[in-house]
């Protein structure tokens, strides 16, 4: 009789413990190495595990909690509890575990993850593996109604898809100030933007006439292989929509990179030539810049080698990095600026966020 006393009074707890993480519960954002995750606490929430997949109900299939191969401040403090035993993250393993709440500037008390590019699941003598952290993955969070992950407690599966979030913190510092110092105009994308429409309005900064000659200078380091793609396929629809506009559309390219790189900054010639063009658009790759500020005001100095023809030439620069706040060469941020003068181009700068 007792037991089953006991079990009455518990079992109001067990069907109350119902949270659900909506999508407005989730903040999702890049950072220099990997990813914030914040989860918005929820009623009855007292701690949050990510696992690789959900708990088998037929309880034929192990599955396993997420952990990270090295140590990060966000996880690595925590303390997870299995099988009665007390894990101490920062020693043992990094689990991607969360008791401890913050105050997030948009969800409130929240829970914090820091998920790098690559995380892990399993051992090397059971099911094991690599997931790669990107938005469109699915993770599963594993919510519980004790801290440190306590099976003793109750708890429950949910699968999130990770979006981006959209914020100042999506942008790299100074990033935007930076751009806007350079430029006549900065088209900052934000999160319903779509980045094929940003490329397209390119059109609206040229006027209808005989000659146009159109200068794109690129960021081509690895922080671009979510952007570079859309630039490539939406090319021919803008090349095709600036041709209803002028009669002559001469098109250049400057590349650039970084310090060390296989090349700082690289100026490939206009051309009238559009199929030429189109095909060394589709052959542009991307490589390298480990650290975040580029060589922007080296790529703007190659403007001063490009002869034009007319009197407002448009330079579009695109990147989601700025420039270095101090040259290891000659050329400042002076320097670029005295060349967007003398040629009185007009330059039009599109901030992206860092993916």
């Amino acid at each position: 009789m007792r037991a089953w006393i006991i079990l009455f009074l518990f079992l109001p707890l067990f069907l109350n413990f119902q949270p659900y993480i909506d999508e407005e519960d989730i903040y999702f954002e890049k950072a220099d190495t990997g990813y914030e995750l914040y989860i918005r606490q929820k009623n009855g929430v007292k701690s949050i595990l990510l696992t690789e997949s959900q708990k088998d109900p037929q309880k034929k299939k192990t599955n396993y909690g997420l952990r990270t191969r090295q140590y990060f401040p966000p996880n690595g403090d925590e303390i997870r509890i299995l099988d009665n035993r007390i894990l101490h993250t920062k020693y043992e393993a990094f689990f991607l575990v969360d008791s401890t709440l913050e105050n997030h500037p948009t969800l409130g008390k929240a829970f914090h993850f820091y998920l790098p590019e690559e995380v892990i699941f399993g051992y090397d003598w059971t099911r094991n593996g690599v997931i790669h952290i990107h938005p469109g993955i699915k993770v599963n969070l594993r919510l519980f109604s004790k801290k440190y992950s306590d099976y003793t407690g109750q708890f429950l599966d949910q699968w999130i898809t990770l979006k981006f979030s959209y914020s100042e913190n999506n942008f790299r510092p100074n990033l935007i100030n930076d751009f806007n110092d350079l430029s006549n105009q900065v088209i900052i994308k934000s999160e319903n933007d779509s980045l094929e429409d940003i490329f397209l309005s390119i059109t609206d900064y040229t006027d209808p006439g005989e000659l146009a000659e159109i200068i794109f200078i690129i960021d081509v380091t690895d922080s671009m292989k979510e952007e570079m793609p859309v630039f490539k396929k939406i090319f021919p629809q803008l090349i095709s929509e600036l041709k209803n506009k002028i009669d002559r559309l001469k098109i250049g390219f400057i590349l650039y990179r970084d310090y060390g790189e296989n090349f700082i900054a690289r100026r490939l010639e206009m051309s009238e030539n559009i199929p030429e063009v189109k095909n060394l658009v589709n052959r542009l790759g991307i490589l390298g810049g480990m650290d975040i500020p580029e060589a922007v005001n080296e790529a703007i100095f190659q403007l001063q080698d490009y002869n034009f023809e007319t009197q407002n030439p448009l330079a579009v620069l695109f990147g989601d990095a700025p420039a270095h706040p101090k040259p290891r060469g000659e050329i400042t941020r002076q320097k670029a600026l005295q060349v967007v003068d003398q040629q009185n181009i007009k330059l039009i700068a599109i901030c992206l966020p860092f993916q």
